[in-house]
């Protein structure tokens, strides 16, 4: 039987106590930021096994400086079974190592474990997601290296309502949208990869022009 992904708790400092509680996670495994909270990798596969988080993977793009790999991953919990499928990528621009499978399937599994556990709604992203927040982990650690555990620093801890993110429903129609045979595979899977990093006005944006990228050659595939 199939069941929505688990709930957060009310709030990000909540579920970030319960975290630290729960998944024995250490300050070497959060980095709190002003708009988001970091993961590192050992954070991210902590919060896996404390879940029971089983992940797949697919390679659907293997070239030399780009790859896109799609986890499956499953939780069971109280008789139910959570499932998801999302995507890492990596390529030149966004890998600044040469080792782009790996770095592909890093970023797929920290996706896959934060969906299901329900903290990207509370701001929360992994290290791998992004060469940007590799590096701010570890500036952060290396300037904060006797500093207390985050956990017992809440005015570090500012509410994720600060930014707007894209709805459900605003997620739902770009996917819809995606889906139309005009928009070329390469499009669609671009968009996936970064939709649960959209704002709403971002979001917006991308429906409209989604929509006039089909208007447009729907129109030309009738006049050919």
């Amino acid at each position: 039987m199939s069941a929505t992904v688990k709930a957060a708790p009310a709030t990000k400092k909540d579920k970030l106590n319960s975290l630290y509680k729960e998944c024995g996670l250490v300050k070497e495994d959060v980095h709190v930021h002003q708009h988001y909270t970091i993961l590192t990798r050992s954070g991210i596969e902590k919060v896996q096994a404390h879940y029971g988080i089983q992940v797949s993977y697919k390679a659907l793009v293997l070239q030399e400086k780009y790859v896109v790999i799609k986890a499956i991953g499953t939780m069971v919990e109280e008789n139910t079974t959570a499932k998801i499928e999302t995507y890492g990528s990596a390529t030149a621009t966004n890998c600044k190592n040469s080792y782009f499978a790996e770095t592909a399937e890093k970023r797929a599994l920290s996706r896959a474990v934060l969906k299901l556990t329900g903290l990207y709604q509370h701001g929360f992203f992994g290290e791998e997601e992004s060469e940007d927040f590799g590096k701010a982990v570890q500036q952060a650690q290396q300037a904060t290296a006797s500093a207390p555990a985050v956990v017992n620093q809440p005015a570090a801890q500012q509410p994720i309502s600060e930014i707007a993110y894209a709805s459900e429903e605003q997620k739902a129609e770009i996917t819809r949208l995606l889906n139309n045979p005009v928009i070329k595979p390469g499009e669609k899977t671009k968009m996936l990869l970064g939709i649960h990093q959209l704002t709403e006005e971002r979001a917006d944006g991308a429906i409209t022009k989604l929509n006039a990228t089909i208007e447009e050659r729907e129109g030309a595939q009738k006049a050919a």
